[in-house]
Order: structure tokens, then C-alpha cells, then sequence
């Protein structure tokens, strides 16, 4: 097996810092496919908690809540795109009488390679730290993708990963008070086992949302060529007058 790929340049992201309607909207990835895997994080300092939003066709994975206030949250999602996806997806808020989004960033990528009936092998998150690291997670099988989100409200500015780690996305709206920045960055696993935790920096102090999801690798490999064919006594391969290989019918 290959770990799953993750396409950065495909890319998108989205930043709001104010918002009618309760909705915020992102273009879909470039050279999205039947079967991809879209995973998107969003980052929050508004008024709405992240759980009373819907996204349709997304799985709601992991909901990270600050521990300084209950409407600063963090989220991650995923989508597994179908035969025909819409150039752009809308987050919508549900109405509980208040429904201004504020300071809000998030990004969507696109991952091939992954198993395609559960591709979050295992996930985590933590907002307990003062500082940006992201926390552990154990794998079962070899070859994983493990994707790393830092989020942070109180205006930090960019978000820079640790060495070994690759950038995802990166989105934030600056370094005024309360603004909200994001990264995703990820990295392959090759043996099954704790991935440890993985430190981002900022500019200045944040006020840390993380998580980390390990993304499971497809176990459809080349096929071997040899399955099903028949052998002589001594365990050699049977071949016909051409050359191929004899096999019972039907297999």
C-alpha cells in the first residue's frame, strides 16, 4: 500500500469577517473526481456554535471548542465527491434567532489514494494548550495520511508548520484583535504506531484550536497476476500452448 494523497494546489479557502444570512461559501478544489476525499476545516470567533450549522453531503468528523467561550469553535468535515459536485459548497447556519457569522476562515482539499468505505482511520482534538499543538493519534495500519489543523482566534496572523509537515492551506484575516487564522498541513505515516503531536508557531499568543486525523490508505493494490491459476504438483504455474496462464472457468 501508498499513503493517500493529499493535492495542495487543488486547494481553496475562504475568509469572512462578517456575514448575513448565516452562510459562508467555498469553491470546490481543483480537478475534483468521482471518489475523492474533500476534507475542509473552518475556524470560528463568531456569535453561532459550529454544531448547530449544517453542511449537506458533509460528515460532521470532529468539533473543537475553546475553552475561553463557547462561539469560538473549530470543525472538520468531510465529503467523498460524487459523480457530479457543484463548483461551490455553502455552510449554512441554523437560525436561533441570531444569524451573523463573524470572523470566520476556513479551506477544503482534495485527497485520492484513500480507503474508499471509511477513510478517517482515527481522529483527536485539543484547545486545552496555550500553545499550537496539534495532539497524538495511533494508527492500526501502515501507510496513513495524517492530516494536522491549527486554528487560532486573537488576531495571530499566519500560522507556519513544524519542519516534515506540508501546507494543506493556509488562510488568516491579519493580526487585529480577534481574528481568526487556519492551517492545514499533513504528512505520511509509514508504519502503523503514535504519530506524537506537532507544533505549529505563530506570531504571538493564540488561543488554539487543533486536531488530527489520520486518513486510511485504499487497499486496492495491482492485482496479482497469479490469483486463481492453476499449479502442477510441484507448485509450478500451469500454462497453455500461448503462454497464459490456465485457470478454472470463471476465475
Amino acid at each position: 500500500m501508498t499513503a493517500p494523497t493529499l493535492h495542495a494546489a487543488d486547494s481553496t479557502t475562504v475568509s469572512l469577517n462578517t456575514g448575513a444570512a448565516g452562510e459562508i461559501t467555498c469553491d470546490r478544489p481543483g480537478n475534483v473526481s468521482e471518489g475523492d476525499l474533500l476534507v475542509a476545516f473552518l475556524k470560528t470567533s463568531g456569535s453561532r456554535e459550529v454544531t448547530s450549522w449544517t453542511w449537506s453531503g458533509w460528515t460532521l468528523r470532529e468539533v473543537i471548542d475553546a475553552t475561553t467561550s463557547a462561539f469560538r469553535q473549530g470543525a472538520v468535515w468531510t465529503r467523498v465527491a460524487g459523480p457530479s459536485e457543484p463548483a461551490s459548497y455553502t455552510f449554512t447556519a441554523v437560525s436561533d434567532g441570531s444569524d451573523e457569522l463573524s470572523r470566520v476562515v476556513m479551506g477544503i482539499v482534495r485527497i485520492t489514494g484513500h480507503d474508499p468505505s471509511e477513510p478517517v482511520h482515527v481522529s483527536a482534538v485539543d484547545s486545552s494548550t496555550d500553545d499550537l499543538i496539534a495532539p497524538s493519534v495511533t494508527t492500526t495500519v501502515d501507510d496513513c495520511l495524517i492530516l494536522r489543523t491549527w486554528g487560532s482566534s486573537r488576531g495571530v496572523g499566519e500560522i507556519f508548520p513544524p519542519s516534515g509537515v506540508d501546507t494543506g492551506f493556509s488562510v488568516n484575516q491579519g493580526t487585529d484583535t480577534g481574528r481568526s487564522s487556519a492551517l492545514l498541513g499533513f504528512h505520511d505515516q509509514p508504519s502503523a504506531g503514535a504519530a506524537g503531536t506537532s507544533t505549529a508557531t505563530s506570531g504571538s499568543s493564540p488561543i488554539p484550536f487543533l486536531a488530527t486525523l489520520a486518513i486510511a490508505p485504499s487497499d486496492d493494490g495491482d492485482p496479482d497476476p497469479t490469483e486463481g491459476a492453476l499449479r502442477g504438483p510441484n507448485g509450478g504455474l500451469l500454462r497453455g500452448p500461448n503462454g497464459g496462464l490456465l485457470r478454472l472457468a470463471g476465475t
